[in-house]
């Protein structure tokens, strides 16, 4: 015999057929030997003084949470993200210069090597040269 309905475990690594498995699982996962498994007391709702699942009222607080916290973070202690002084100063102080973002060129293209302000003619050149001025920036181009 493959099972028994008076058996209390289930014999595995047999064929057995739909009707088979039927009767296997209704006799040994009853609503009496599991609960009421059709939303009942098994899984009762959590309380203050007992674990349990989430009532339907208490999620209807979570279904609205996303766009009541909108722009209301806030710290342990009470104090909003816009509370939060100097906090862009300590980054830029204490940030590795060479992570920064690319940002504008500080340097002119220029007829004369080094010199970023022309002050004297210089027609006769053929070459341009790219010179820092205002940074220390330099921007390169890496063929995209």
């Amino acid at each position: 015999m493959i099972w028994s309905p008076a058996a209390a475990w289930i014999q595995v690594g047999y064929d057995l057929t739909g009707a088979e498995i039927s009767t296997l699982l209704e006799g040994n996962f009853s609503d009496t030997a599991h609960g009421n498994r059709g939303g009942g007391a098994l899984h009762a709702n959590a309380t203050g003084a007992a674990a349990g699942f989430m009532s339907a009222s208490d999620k209807s607080y979570l279904d609205g949470l996303p766009s009541a916290l909108d722009g209301k973070a806030a710290s342990a202690h009470g104090h909003t993200i816009a509370d939060v002084t100097g906090l862009q100063t300590g980054l830029n102080e204490k940030a590795d210069k060479t992570a920064l973002p690319v940002s504008a060129p500080q340097g002119r293209l220029t007829l004369a090597s080094g010199v970023p302000v022309m002050a004297t003619d210089v027609a006769g050149a053929t070459t341009i040269y790219y010179t820092p001025y205002l940074g220390n920036r330099v921007p390169l181009y890496d063929g995209t």
